[in-house]
């Protein structure tokens, strides 16, 4: 970094959601921080991400609704197991693993599991 004349860094991470972690850097070349510029770039950095995670995920997006479970499961769902794979797995009965789909399908409106994965898909939620 010294060779393109950077001598100086802040690195700001944060816990947006369950599994996610969102980092804002800052590099220039400058004297270190002092006390009261490091609180205003932190109060800066905190509403830069949480508008962020506004704009990446904003109010009705399914990603906030989905429990991690349901992620899990609409995952291996998409890898083509079956429910009673899916449960052996993940040491659910396939009650269990059908009423998370259940619940995904209804959270992100779809009508079947196919709907389901790949608006998944789409919305970046699962690879």
């Amino acid at each position: 970094m010294r060779a393109l004349g950077i001598n100086m860094g802040v690195v700001f991470t944060f816990a947006a959601d369950p599994g996610r972690q969102t980092a804002l850097l800052f590099f220039g070349n400058r004297e270190p921080l002092g006390s009261k510029e490091e609180l205003a770039l932190t109060r800066i950095a905190r509403r830069a991400l949480r508008r962020h995670g506004e704009l990446r995920d904003p109010p009705g997006h399914p990603m906030g609704s989905l429990s991690a479970r349901e992620t899990e499961v609409i995952r291996w769902t998409a890898e083509g197991k079956t429910s009673h794979e899916i449960g052996g797995i993940l040491g659910l009965s396939d009650h269990t693993v059908n009423a998370y789909l259940a619940n995904a399908i209804r959270k992100m409106d779809c009508v079947n599991r196919a709907q389901l994965v790949a608006k998944a898909i789409r919305l970046n939620i699962i690879d």
